[in-house]
């Protein structure tokens, strides 16, 4: 005797991720890199490593403060 049962996903609140959420998380890394790789050419390898960081670290310090300016 062969059972089969179909996978599907349902939309849930607690179960299933939203699509949403995968487009965001291949956006944030996709395109980064996309400008990080034209960037190389403009301002070198450690230029655009450095800039990159910068950058990284300013979002970081601005995301903190709006969660601390909530409190």
């Amino acid at each position: 005797m062969v059972v089969s049962r179909s996978i599907t996903t349902r939309s849930t609140c607690c179960g299933a991720r939203p699509p949403s959420i995968y487009l965001v998380a291949y956006l944030s890394f996709g395109v980064s890199s996309i400008i990080a790789g034209l960037l190389i050419a403009l301002a070198g390898l450690l230029g655009t490593v450095l800039g990159y960081g910068v950058a990284i670290a300013a979002l970081g310090l601005f995301a903190q403060y709006c969660v601390n300016k909530r409190r």
